[in-house]
């Protein structure tokens, strides 16, 4: 379970290859608190100031996740080609 404000998350709701760009939705943030928690309001505050829209996501029943190791700069090209395919064969 992720509850570190430094934790990155990533929600990606669309079919990358059937779905032309401008339809595509994602989400992508930080994760500051967890449950029941309550975020600490100085980190909330701070993220507020620069930007950042503070919301709560709903409890997730069942869920895909991946991941792949960002060793390199070219990580960030090859993960995609490696687990986008992948995620798509299993959720068919």
């Amino acid at each position: 379970m992720v509850t570190r404000a430094d934790s990155p998350l990533s929600c990606d709701t669309y079919d990358y290859v059937k779905r032309p760009s401008e339809k595509c939705r994602y989400v992508v943030g930080s994760v500051l608190c967890e449950g029941e928690e309550k975020p600490d309001e100085e980190l909330q505050k701070l993220y507020e100031k620069f930007g950042f829209k503070v919301f709560s996501l709903p409890e997730v029943s069942h869920a895909v996740t991946t991941s792949f190791p960002c060793t390199t700069n070219l990580s960030y090209m090859l993960g995609p080609y490696r687990v986008y395919p992948r995620l798509t064969s299993y959720i068919e």
